[in-house]
């Protein structure tokens, strides 16, 4: 009969190779016929038999997918897609939820939508302000005829064109029409 090593944080194993619990890595490391069987790591290493020649390392999650359960010493991960990128987008990690971090494809920005959650919007024309050393940001258009400033710190009021009036000006000027026709 072959003999074995008892791990002492092995509870269950018996000198005649049984073992009470599961998932054990046996391996011939004292190279003289015995065998020495440690536990599976949890979270790491599992094994779907017992006295197995070796664990199997868990599977790991991939980009796009979270990890909705982790390996036990007896059954392997359990990665699930990701829910919460829009259209016109890639994930860019692995997630611990089903929301995972994304990115816009190219010639996409993110912006705002309505109900809370961003979008990706292809950009319209761009126009990139510079100075010598560095851009100092950008002007896109979208589609629906909105216009977004980025990368701007300080910004004099904007002028538009065919428009002769600041942007206050017109402010004041809808808000004394909204006055002005209240009552109808």
């Amino acid at each position: 009969m072959l003999g074995y090593w008892m791990p002492d944080d092995a509870p269950g194993m018996v000198m005649d190779g049984t073992y009470g619990g599961s998932a054990l890595q046996c391996t011939d490391l004292c190279s003289d016929g015995n065998t020495v069987c440690r536990p599976c790591v949890p979270g790491a290493t599992f094994s779907t038999g017992t006295d197995s020649p070796t664990c199997t390392q868990a599977t790991e999650c991939k980009v796009g997918q979270y990890m909705s359960q982790d390996s036990t010493v007896t059954s392997d991960r359990v990665c699930s897609a990701c829910s919460n990128k829009p259209a016109d987008s890639k994930y860019t990690g692995v997630g611990t939820s089903p929301e995972c971090a994304w990115k816009c494809d190219d010639g996409f920005v993110e912006v705002a939508h309505g109900d809370g959650k961003n979008v990706c919007k292809k950009m319209g024309p761009k126009i990139v302000f510079k100075n010598k050393s560095k851009t100092m940001g950008t002007l896109v258009s979208f589609d629906n005829n909105v216009l977004q400033f980025n990368g701007f710190k300080c910004v004099e009021e904007p002028a538009f064109c065919g428009v002769k009036a600041t942007l206050k000006q017109m402010e004041e000027r809808i808000a004394a029409l909204e006055k002005k026709t209240a009552h109808l």
